[in-house]
């Protein structure tokens, strides 16, 4: 995470930016309503990446000067313009089209921020993602060249940067923006419908024209005051493929058709004119039958976030965020902290909550000989116990610490919790409440609804980064996430298989479904990958729609099946009930080798207590008989003292002292003969336990067990967990083995039983992932059953809004939020909101957010409204790690001298030496324990190369890609296959300059022709920023930069994140290209030039 001080160089503040955004003062304003503004201000600046758009290759761009001029330009006015798409399109064929308007660069945005807030750092340019062009407006055409009127869709970034140019932004507010564009929707309205007359009037077909796009530029022109300086296309037709038939087939043009469009040219004169407004339009449109749909609503385009932001500042206005809540938690700022966990002060908090009592039943069925770190435990038991009804924590889990696993285990014990419920219940269908009926795809269908006791165990992952969450979900079902004692175990198994398995479509026309692959294959339907329409359209088809019967398949995908056929066939030939009531039996029984196994670690651990009291008590014993020796040493001293009968008082006082001696001595003696007594009843004990607990220290012998002698920082101590050992693994693995046994022969036992009519249910679940279902109540129920069937799904932030839109707050069981350190903090406001529980994990001291919105802006905005608090709301210095760490009272100071660091992980199992040393020692204040304690020391073949040259363009330098080639091509050469090697920068210019310098130099044959080499070369070189959260054997990271200009050096080595994440990315090797003479010496760099040898 930056330093406060890194984001301070954003220059002016702005005070009255505090309510900009909002309807309220700050002063009448909650500090949740506040920071939830600010965040829904700065999406505004948001600005729509635009892909697959480029000239040709499936669209088509136009200048202004064009449209003016060509009034047959369009492709669905005259087909040939098709063609102008690229070469795989075709006039003859059917398309549905999708407009751009008013594009220009992303870097506009940050060209105009800068003008009004120009400081900037180097930080700032490398951060920033303001790559490729964007736009103003998107609306769809169908095939017969009609504008769809509900697909209208706006960026507010234009309007935004016009208030800026215009020095207006202190002004700014939500209603101005609403109030402005409601202007622009009418002003829309009025040139569809005068431009319908116009046609009426000549007898033309409603098809969208050049004059409609023209008179649509203008009015966005008077909509914002932003005026692009680059030049860009005025508009991009996109196409795709459609297999609805246009109602007079293919446009074909003419020089009639070319005249008959002109006649729409008096669009504009129509609409200048005071005498034919709308009145004149609702008498031109009387003669028509059919009224003209109107633009009602145009939705935002360029943010994920806005809409909500929106509704969740009206929750917060209208009746607060719920008390302890994932959000309110999260919003709060700092809170009580208990002490540090890795000070002294900390050790009893770790004891207590590493009590055996407090680990749950089950664990993810994973090889029993691997157990959890101490740190893995903690977090789990913790999380367990502050979250039981609601609220939020977080895990710091730094590279290779073992974050996946972890949540692992939060799975398993959310499945055997609801299983438990299962367990409990007298039959199948006493898991449903009372149907409710619903009205899905025109049919009223009754969808079942599960009793409260089976709900808040629904699971889902998110992320900004979505190969960090297709990742999760794609891993959990696996195999080979499983130990090999559970290699049998198969939930929904075949469905599962089909869900993983690709499906492709062949010449032949049909869909061909191949084997899942050795690495591949999976164990049961436990997760899957959402958010994104493509992700749920594989869904409904490989789960639902498409049965194998209807697919080629190769191998033993014969054997996968879609869901329902699957119910059918785990039924047939079988009582689906009876099976229920033995998987129930199963379950019980597990769960009763778990509690006996933790009652015989619990006599060992008593055990050890009554040893410790033992040794406790010899020690009192013989403290007690050494005194006891001394007193009656003491007293006949005093005896053998011949005191004189005369003076009388001196012999008086004497006989007394005596007396008191003689006393004490017999407490004395009496009070080692009750320590000896008590020592030899505890003896007799203990070797009675000892000779009764023989065998369980045979069976039990690899565990440890709690004891306040121990070194938490021992390494060995650090490494397990207590409690945690080979027998107690295979019984929490067992149960949940049992646990999913349960919820598949549960879901048979239901489908298989007709009286419960599960079907409407079921072949409901596809429309509420689809959003397609307006009953909430429904919706929720089906939610709730998918979730029964599919327990985790995952999905970006950026879909959770429109996935998960029919829940509302708390209707999500558990979120877990994964690399959280990337991402900025309102991106999780609307997941956190739906959430009833959240585990936030990530690591801030990795990849920071980068910035899609100018950060000069951005700390500007953030000083007006928080003023000195600036920093802990800003999207420039805090992401949603930093915001939920500093939330969460458990963590530590000991890691980081800026943060809080919530509930760390510490045991790293990735790296060899000597990225694990360089990363512990820059960024983890040498915190992080090996996972290996046979790891060898010293670089082995990692090396530093020192290559020097001029830079060409910015910081790339060409003698340092020579250098990447030649540890490249001999390696090709000789093997014939490309390396296991990431190849990275600091710096996008480096990394562009790398690709293209490997791209003319590496022979393209051994990667199957230029394309495929482009390709490889795609996914491994790239900024540090492309590869967190992935690993490779090697990697080379790239430094550039000369002696003549190392300006961006200070940048790169400001802070430890950089080389942290890239030299992490490493498992055996990593080998640094660049001049010594730049680098070696800056903070951070100098530590790896210690480690690592150089050339």
């Amino acid at each position: 995470m930056p330093s406060r001080a890194g984001g301070e160089s954003a220059g002016k503040t702005h005070k009255e930016e505090s309510n900009s955004m909002t309807s309220t003062s700050p002063s009448s304003s909650s500090q949740a309503e506040r920071i939830l503004s600010f965040w829904h201000k700065i999406e505004f600046f948001e600005s729509a990446e635009l892909k697959d758009i480029d000239n040709g290759k499936g669209a088509i761009h136009y200048r202004s000067d064009e449209l003016l001029e060509a009034p047959n330009c369009l492709p669905w006015l005259d087909a040939e313009m098709v063609r102008r798409a690229g070469k795989d399109y075709r006039p003859e064929k059917t398309y549905r089209f999708k407009l751009y308007l008013g594009l220009f660069a992303r870097s506009e945005i940050f060209r105009v921020a800068r003008g009004a807030y120009p400081e900037k750092t180097e930080a700032w340019v490398e951060r920033s993602r303001d790559e490729g062009l964007t736009c103003s407006m998107t609306v769809e055409v169908d095939v017969n060249g009609i504008i769809d009127r509900e697909s209208f869709a706006i960026s507010t970034a234009p309007w935004m940067l016009g208030a800026l140019q215009q020095g207006t932004l202190d002004d700014v507010t939500i209603k101005a923006f609403n109030d402005a564009t409601g202007i622009f929707r009418e002003r829309l309205n009025t040139i569809l419908t005068v431009a319908d007359n116009l046609k009426r009037e000549h007898e033309l077909p409603p098809k969208l024209t050049n004059f409609e796009l023209i008179e649509m530029l203008k009015a966005m022109q008077g909509w914002t005051a932003f005026s692009p300086q680059d030049e860009a296309p005025a508009l991009v037709v996109q196409l795709f493929g459609s297999k609805a038939n246009a109602a007079a087939g293919p446009a074909t043009s003419n020089a009639n058709d070319v005249r008959e469009w002109a006649a729409v040219s008096a669009l504009t004169p129509r609409l200048e004119s005071a005498s034919h407004d709308m009145a004149t339009d609702q008498k031109a449109a009387a003669p028509s039958d059919e009224e003209t749909p109107s633009i009602n609503e145009i939705a935002i385009l360029n943010s994920f976030f806005i809409r909500d932001l929106e509704t969740v500042i009206e929750q917060a206005k209208r009746k607060g965020l719920a008390p302890g809540s994932p959000l309110a938690r999260y919003l709060q700022g700092e809170c009580d902290r208990h002490p540090d966990l890795l000070l002294p002060e900390g050790r009893s908090l770790l004891m207590r909550n590493l009590a055996l009592h407090r680990m749950p039943a089950g664990r993810w069925p994973g090889e029993d000989v691997h157990s959890m770190s101490l740190m893995q435990q903690f977090a789990i038991n913790t999380l367990d116990e502050t979250l039981a009804e609601t609220g939020l924590y977080s895990v710091n889990g730094p590279p290779g610490t073992g974050k996946t696993t972890m949540l692992r285990d939060l799975v398993a014990r959310n499945v055997v919790k609801r299983a438990k419920v299962l367990a409990s219940l007298s039959s199948p269908e006493a898991a449903f409440g009372e149907d409710i009926h619903a009205n899905i795809d025109d049919q009223l269908k009754p969808i079942k609804t599960l009793i409260p006791e089976l709900t808040g165990f629904e699971m889902v992952v998110a992320s900004s980064n979505n190969a960090a969450v297709e990742n999760v979900t794609q891993e959990l079902p696996q195999s080979k996430a499983l130990g090999a004692a559970y290699h049998d175990l198969a939930y929904l198994k075949p469905v599962g298989q089909k869900l993983a398995a690709g499906h492709d479509k062949k010449s032949d026309g049909k869909l061909h479904v191949d084997a899942l692959t050795l690495g591949k294959e999976c164990w049961g339907l436990i997760a899957t990958s959402l958010g994104k329409k493509g992700n749920r359209n594989t869904f409904g088809e490989r789960v639902f729609f498409k049965p194998i019967s209807q697919c080629e398949t190769h191998g033993d995908a014969e054997h996968y099946s879609t869901l329902v056929p699957a119910l059918k066939a785990l039924a047939e030939g079988r009582d689906a009930k009876r099976d229920f009531h033995s998987a129930q039996r199963a379950f019980k029984v597990a769960e009763r080798q778990v509690e006996a196994v933790q009652q015989d670690l619990k006599r060992l651990q008593e055990l050890q207590r009554l040893e410790t009291q033992t040794d406790a008590a010899q020690r009192q014993a013989e403290s007690h008989r050494g005194f006891a020796a001394r007193v009656a040493l003491w007293k006949s001293k005093r005896q053998a003292i011949k005191v004189r009968f005369w003076p009388l008082g001196k012999y008086c006082r004497n006989r007394a002292l005596l007396q008191q001696m003689q006393q004490r001595e017999k407490r004395a003696v009496r009070q080692a003969e009750v320590s000896q007594q008590r020592l030899a009843s505890m003896e007799r004990r203990l070797e009675t336990e000892r000779r009764e607990c023989a065998p369980l220290q045979d069976t039990y012998a690899d565990v440890l067990l709690p004891d306040d002698t121990l070194d938490l920082e021992a390494p060995a101590v650090q490494r397990t967990s207590f409690g945690h050992c080979e027998v107690l693994n295979q019984a929490r693995g067992q149960l949940t083995a049992c646990a999913f046994e349960l919820h598949q022969a549960w879901l048979v036992a239901t489908y298989d039983d007709k009286q419960n009519q599960l079907w409407p249910t079921l072949s409901s679940l596809m429309p509420v992932l689809n959003g397609s279902i307006d009953d909430r109540d429904a919706a929720k129920a089906l939610w709730q059953m998918l979730f029964m069937i599919v327990p985790v799904v995952s999905s970006t932030f950026a879909s959770v809004s429109n996935q998960f839109r029919a829940l509302n707050e708390g209707e999500i069981g558990w979120l877990f939020v994964d690399e959280a350190g990337q991402a900025s903090p309102q991106q999780a406001v609307g997941a956190l909101w739906r959430a009833k529980r959240a585990v936030v994990v990530g690591d801030p001291l990795q990849i920071e957010p980068v910035f899609t919105v100018p950060a000069g802006l951005v700390e500007a905005m953030a000083r007006g409204e928080f003023d000195g608090d600036w920093y802990k709301w800003s999207p420039t210095v805090s992401s949603v790690q930093v915001v939920a760490d500093r939330a969460n009272p458990y963590g530590t100071n000991m890691i980081s001298d800026e943060f809080w660091v919530g509930s760390p992980l510490r045991v790293h199992r990735r790296c060899d030496e000597p990225m694990f040393s360089i990363a512990n020692r820059i960024a983890y204040n040498d915190k992080m324990l090996h996972g290996n304690d046979e790891l060898s020391p010293g670089p082995g073949d990692s090396r530093w190369f020192d290559v020097e040259g001029s830079v060409q363009g910015k910081h790339f330098v060409p003698s340092q890609a020579e250098q990447v080639a030649r540890m490249l091509k001999p390696y090709i050469e000789k093997t014939g296959e490309p390396p296991n090697v990431y190849v990275i920068s600091p710096f996008k210019a480096v990394a562009n300059g790398i690709r293209r310098h490997l791209e003319q130099e590496l022979p393209a044959d051994f990667f199957g022709g230029r394309d495929r080499l482009a390709d490889w070369l795609r996914r491994r070189v790239g900024t540090v920023h492309t590869f967190q959260g992935k690993e490779e054997d090697n990697v080379i990271f790239v430094l550039g930069l000369s002696k003549e200009s190392p300006g961006a050096a200070d940048w790169a080595s400001s802070k430890p994140n950089l080389l942290n994440v890239a030299v992490t990315r490493a498992k055996k090797r990593v080998y640094i290209v660049g001049s010594t003479d730049v680098w070696a010496g800056k903070k951070y760099f100098s530590d790896a030039k210690r480690q690592v040898p150089y050339d």
